[in-house]
């Protein structure tokens, strides 16, 4: 991160108010996390900007355990700051962060983010699970999680809010399809599960 870029967005928290949600702006670890070289670098070109809700989202993510224990590593932080991918990767994390309307949300793609530093799902299925978590309603994710990402006892509106978000799949049973739609999991939905689960008591 440029200094310069860092130094404006120590000011900017300072200035809206933030400094008691310690983002931990000085740590290599959050220096590693490609989404606050983009934070800094949008905040210097926007400084009049005080988004308390923005910094509260990004605050989440960058505090989940997971996250910060994966980069505790030198070497998985080199191996991040060395991706070929890590613009896009950084760029998508904070037009997805931004986005977010829940708190819990951050927390949820962190894991994710965590899962994919430490080779648990590919490139391809991070991005489509950041998609997914921006889509779905927090209470149906939540719920959906709980359930071991199984359908049994959720309600139809939420198994189709589900799908809708991708992490459910329709199919025709019967004969030609005449025996009406039904739902069952995207393999998408384990992948999913599989990161975040042990946020969902």
């Amino acid at each position: 991160m440029a200094k310069n870029a860092h130094s404006e967005l120590v000011r900017v928290l300072s200035e809206s108010g933030e400094a008691l949600l310690d983002l931990g702006l000085e740590s290599e670890i959050v220096k590693a996390i490609p989404v606050v070289n983009l934070a800094a670098a949008l905040m210097k070109e926007a400084s009049n900007i005080r988004d308390k809700g923005l910094i509260s989202k990004l605050s989440r993510f960058l505090n989940e355990p997971r996250l910060q224990r994966t980069l505790e590593s030198e070497a998985m932080r080199e191996k991040l700051l060395k991706d070929e991918y890590a613009e896009l990767i950084g760029e998508r994390l904070f037009l997805v962060i931004e986005k977010f309307s829940d708190l819990q949300k951050p927390v949820l793609l962190a894991r994710v983010f965590a899962a994919y530093l430490n080779d648990e799902l590919s490139r391809a299925d991070f991005f489509l699970l950041a998609h997914a978590i921006d889509v779905a309603y927090i209470r149906d994710l939540e719920r959906f999680l709980d359930a071991k990402a199984l359908i049994e006892g959720l309600e139809p509106p939420e198994i189709q809010r589900l799908t809708n978000a991708g992490l459910c799949m329709t199919f025709s049973s019967g004969a030609l399809g005449g025996g009406g739609l039904q739902y069952h999991p995207a393999p998408i939905a384990q992948i999913l599960y599989n990161a975040v689960a042990i946020i969902v008591e």
